[in-house]
């Protein structure tokens, strides 16, 4: 019998614009095939995009 191990997922994109959007597109898709997935992002982009 095959035991599978159910991985989860964290995705990081690189802080710049253009990178998150598609990183979250991808992160949704991978989701849809049942893979649990995080995205994360680091404090620098937070701190420029959302004041």
């Amino acid at each position: 019998m095959e035991k599978r191990c159910k991985a989860d997922y964290l995705v990081l994109s690189f802080p710049a614009q253009g990178h998150i959007n598609p990183m979250l597109q991808f992160s949704k898709r991978l989701e849809h095939k049942g893979v649990k997935v995080t995205p994360i992002t680091t404090r620098f982009y937070l701190q420029f995009h959302l004041v």
